[in-house]
């Protein structure tokens, strides 16, 4: 395929058959034949003398009407396909589209700055176009969406496994991939290339700027959502490596479990999920849904959007959108913390709070059967891993963390803990504060060493209680699952009961002496703040969002199965400014009714309204995308690049 566009313009009531071929040639999917005047064989004779002329072009053919009161031609629309020269000077062509968007033929005109008068020579009906701009928008306007291909059926070597396995561990043989169609390789398991492709995501390296609980200028001791996903990898390999269980797979679901986390950590979760939820009042809602409204945008977990980084939003391969990363990761991901699907009844929906998510906000349909959305566990036992050594990974570095800032003294934290519940814990912290106080070794920061002990000690009595339950729960356990798929619809990697008590305790300590702090307090509402200016900001004017957001949208427009939003579409970037302008204006400020009593004379009007509320949606995901990838200090520095912030 070349950079060619050849245009042929036709009048619409002309004494020949141009336009009946045309019009077969796309009801029929066939090709046919354009004989141009001997005057344009002489130009397509001259382009031949290059080879590559030779090569497939667009073909354009316009239809025009010879307005004589108005001494114009008037476009009335135009036949897209592909075509290539004959020897003969013919051209052979198959049409796969008449356009007839006004939005559309607007934007043609403007970009090819055609004029059907002043650019064809005198008696001469064909001209060619080399504008890439203008050919790479016509190829997104003619071809269909480009569909991945899939071999979710292979089944793949168990060629190597780091350890031998339980028979309650997933095999390399077990993974599941929706594409698929990369070759095994000798060198690696296939978790291994799950671990490896997450690891070089752009999305995982950003979360090296992406606040746990305190924001960055605290200083460079306290977590980082990095430091954070580190620390939950290395205790679920402790435990995985216990119950001999997948390291690699377990290692993959860990590094990858945060991935779709925001900036300002659970704060900028949450406003993004109340912008959405129409909470915080940003997006045009129709009147006669504002009362009513029921999570129309699916809301915003970063669990869900760990999904959608990793099949659609991170692009490192030519064949397919997003990393084909396992089914096993995946499921994984989604349910290290608590599910919440979106499954109301209309009863429930008059009194819903709106506390879900909808997964197909985040995640292509294909993907769902295989996540097991049926029961909250993970139905691997890595996955169920990840999930309990994020919870020990919270509870220690949290109190790491505020014994750190001052927010919680050591002497509170020994009060807290001299509690029934807690006497083993409390017992081997006391120890450890003896055995520093009783030093023959002089100590530099005798306080800074009794917080590494409490920590040590809390991970490890944590993670042996979940190790010693969790044997005992699988040796109970009687195969409920079926045997070839392994899939666990039972929580067998858990907390004893007094385990689960600690771990319960420990996070009232952090909600009410951490999370309620003033310091974190001030940190969240200027998190607030940011995240509803940016996204009040793209939204009211989608221009200033990154211009590889901009080619997300409107290719998201392209494949939309509304045929009425995937037909009318104008490419953001390199389009007419003012088509462009006014676009984004109806995408966004259009005053669409949902539920109107029409007669078949409206039906066109209802069709607009329908097109912009899916527009609409496509938009404010792609701000929901472009906003939570962001890092603390980027989010900021576009901020105070926007309202002017010194």
């Amino acid at each position: 395929m070349s950079d060619k566009v050849v245009i042929v313009k036709v009048e619409k009531n002309a004494k020949n058959d141009i336009l009946k071929y045309a019009e077969e040639s796309l009801e029929k999917d066939k090709k046919n034949y354009y004989n141009p005047l001997d005057i344009d064989k002489k130009y397509i004779s001259q382009l031949l003398q290059n080879s590559k002329d030779h090569d497939t072009f667009i073909f354009i053919m316009i239809v025009f009407v010879n307005d004589l009161a108005e001494n114009k031609l008037n476009i009335e629309g135009f036949y897209c396909g592909d075509a290539n020269f004959t020897d003969e000077n013919k051209i052979n062509y198959q049409i796969r589209k008449y356009i007839t968007s006004k939005l559309l033929i607007d934007n043609f005109i403007s970009n090819s700055d055609i004029d059907l008068k002043a650019d064809f020579k005198k008696k001469s009906y064909l001209l060619v176009s080399y504008s890439k701009i203008l050919y790479e928008q016509l190829k997104i306007i003619i071809y269909p969406p480009y569909e991945q291909p899939s071999n979710s059926n292979h089944t793949y070597k168990d060629s190597y496994t780091a350890t031998e396995l339980s028979d309650f561990a997933q095999y390399n043989k077990d993974c599941k991939r929706i594409v698929g169609i990369l070759d095994e390789q000798k060198n690696r398991n296939e978790f291994q290339r799950d671990r490896e492709r997450i690891v070089n995501s752009k999305a995982f390296r950003r979360l090296v700027d992406k606040a746990q609980i305190f924001t960055f200028t605290k200083g460079d001791h306290y977590r980082t959502r990095m430091t954070h996903t580190l620390e939950v990898n290395q205790i679920a390999k402790g435990i995985s490596y216990a119950l001999n269980l997948n390291i690699d797979l377990t290692e993959s679901i860990a590094l990858a479990h945060d991935i779709g986390h925001t900036p300002f950590g659970h704060q900028g979760e949450r406003t993004l999920d109340s912008i959405l939820k129409n909470r915080i009042k940003i997006i045009e809602i129709p009147k006669d849904l504002e009362k009513n409204f029921h999570n129309e945008f699916g809301g915003f977990k970063h669990n869900y959007q760990g999904l959608r980084v990793l099949t659609c939003l991170e692009e490192k391969y030519v064949e397919f959108k997003g990393l084909d990363i396992s089914t096993q990761v995946l499921e994984g991901i989604i349910k290290h913390t608590k599910l919440k699907p979106k499954n109301c009844t209309n009863k429930c929906k008059q009194s819903c709070d709106q506390d879900c998510f909808e997964i197909s906000a985040f995640i292509e349909k294909n993907y769902e059967a295989l996540l097991h959305m049926e029961f909250k566990n993970a139905s691997t036992l890595e996955g169920q891993v990840v999930a309990i050594a994020d919870e020990i990974a919270q509870r220690s570095h949290d109190i790491d963390d505020a014994l750190l800032s001052g927010i919680l003294s050591e002497e509170n934290f020994m009060d807290y803990i001299k509690i029934n519940s807690m006497k083993e814990l409390e017992k081997s912290i006391r120890e450890s504060y003896d055995s520093i106080l009783n030093s023959e070794r002089p100590l530099i920061d005798k306080h800074a060493l009794f917080r590494a002990r409490i920590i040590s000690n809390i991970t490890n009595y944590l993670i042996n209680d979940v190790i010693k339950n969790s044997q005992n729960k699988i040796k109970e356990f009687q195969y409920k699952y079926n045997i070839y798929d392994k899939c666990f619809r039972e929580h067998l990697i858990v907390f004893s009961t007094d385990g689960e008590r600690i771990n319960n305790y420990l996070e009232k300590i952090i909600s009410k002496i951490v999370i309620n702090s003033s310091d974190v307090s001030k940190f969240d509402n200027n998190a607030e703040s940011i995240i509803t200016e940016l996204f009040k900001a793209y939204y009211n004017n989608p221009r200033l969002i990154h211009k590889d957001y901009l080619k997300r949208i409107y290719i998201d427009f392209k494949n939309s199965n509304n045929p009425d939003v995937s037909t009318n579409i104008i490419d953001f970037i390199n389009g007419d400014f003012k088509l462009v302008k006014y676009e984004l204006e109806k995408i966004t400020k259009l005053e669409i009714k949902r539920t109107v009593n029409i007669d078949d004379n409206e039906d066109c009007e209802i069709r607009t309204y329908i097109e912009y509320w899916e527009k609409r949606k496509i938009l404010v995901r792609a701000i929901a995308d472009y906003i939570s990838g962001m890092t603390d200090n980027y989010a900021i520095s576009e901020y105070n690049s926007i309202y002017h912030k010194s």
